[in-house]
């Protein structure tokens, strides 16, 4: 038996459907062994077919030589069989395995599997982090254009205000339009909490005598998007980061906080706090809140949704930091906001 080459098996059956990382795992040895995917998935599932039967013996339609090839490698032994007149052209081939060999196959894959599984985690929230920290950075790179204009230089070295274009502004609507079309049914409770923060500051504004000192955040922890898949956690760590702006802070929520300008902990996992754009104002967050208004009260929603007093310390430190635009004077305008823009978005300039 070609124990390194079960492994390697294994190891291509379980990355396959992990297509960020599994050209990391699997490229070079599947090139080294000259075979494909299909070949290790017909081997892990024959292996696992003879596993579950009493005599270790399975009767297939002959594989691809390739395929056959690997089998003998491992240790399966093969003979063929003609089956009845009118199947004659499908010639069959019985596979079987002692049960020494059967039990240190099955032994090796459930060992690969364990293993997988820790080193498909830690791959995930390690990418996780990496995309927050690029996501970061596009963040403040859009921030930086607003230190001319007078931008407050917060501790932690966040800006508390960006001077914001009508570009920016249409972006923002497009990217949560964008993600609202995503055919999936995992992003709804991403969205109910989305929807519940924005809410939140909004009856913020409306309830405190200073709405300006007032500001809503959600603690929301990683696994609530790694754990629905990379595409969908990329996509959303970018909407709320780089689109809707978003502030990270890190930190346990039982602790003072300050802005995320060092080194965010190790994954795998934790729990994060992002607050709402102080620059976000009530109107800009009333337009948003309507394209989110079907996931208000649906689904159970991800993360836990806090209105804080900005200074108190027993919360969270923001030191100088407040809402600055709540009656949207800093707005750009943003051509969705026209009453012409179902027209003029769908002509076509000859």
């Amino acid at each position: 038996m070609d124990e390194k080459l079960w492994r390697g098996i294994c190891e291509v059956f379980f990355f396959q459907d992990e297509h960020l990382y599994k050209a990391k795992a699997t490229a070079n040895f599947l090139a080294h062994e000259g075979m494909t995917e299909q070949d290790a998935n017909a081997a892990v599932q024959l292996v696992e077919k003879i596993v579950a039967v009493e005599d270790h013996q399975v009767e297939l339609p002959k594989f691809p030589a390739s395929t056959e090839s690997l089998l003998e490698r491992i240790g399966l032994k093969a003979s063929t069989t003609t089956p009845p007149q009118a199947n004659a052209s499908a010639n069959h081939t019985t596979w079987s395995a002692s049960s020494s060999l059967v039990e240190n196959l099955d032994k090796i894959k459930n060992d690969v599997r364990e293993t997988f599984h820790k080193q498909i985690a830690s791959l995930r929230y390690a990418a996780f982090e990496a995309e927050i920290q690029k996501n970061l950075t596009l963040q403040q790179e859009t921030f930086i254009v607003g230190q001319s204009q007078g931008a407050k230089d917060l501790e932690g070295g966040m800006l508390a205000a960006y001077k914001e274009t009508s570009e920016m502004a249409s972006e923002q609507r497009n990217a949560l339009d964008k993600f609202l079309r995503r055919d999936d049914m995992t992003i709804r409770p991403f969205l109910q909490g989305l929807h519940k923060v924005l809410e939140q500051q909004i009856v913020a504004s409306e309830s405190s005598p200073s709405p300006e000192w007032v500001i809503a955040y959600w603690d929301l922890d990683d696994a609530a998007l790694v754990e629905r898949g990379h595409e969908f956690a990329f996509a959303a760590i970018h909407l709320l980061l780089v689109r809707l702006h978003f502030r990270l802070v890190s930190g346990s929520m039982d602790s003072s906080l300050s802005f995320a300008k060092e080194t965010i902990p190790a994954p795998p996992n934790q729990l994060r706090r992002y607050v709402v754009d102080p620059q976000l104002s009530d109107g800009r967050i009333k337009r948003l809140l309507q394209m989110l208004s079907s996931f208000s009260k649906k689904a159970p929603l991800s993360g836990k949704i806090h209105t804080t007093t900005v200074g108190n310390v027993a919360n969270f430190s923001l030191n100088g930091f407040e809402r600055i635009n709540i009656d949207g004077a800093m707005d750009a305008s943003c051509p969705q906001d026209s009453l012409l823009y179902p027209i003029l978005s769908h002509c076509i300039i000859l």
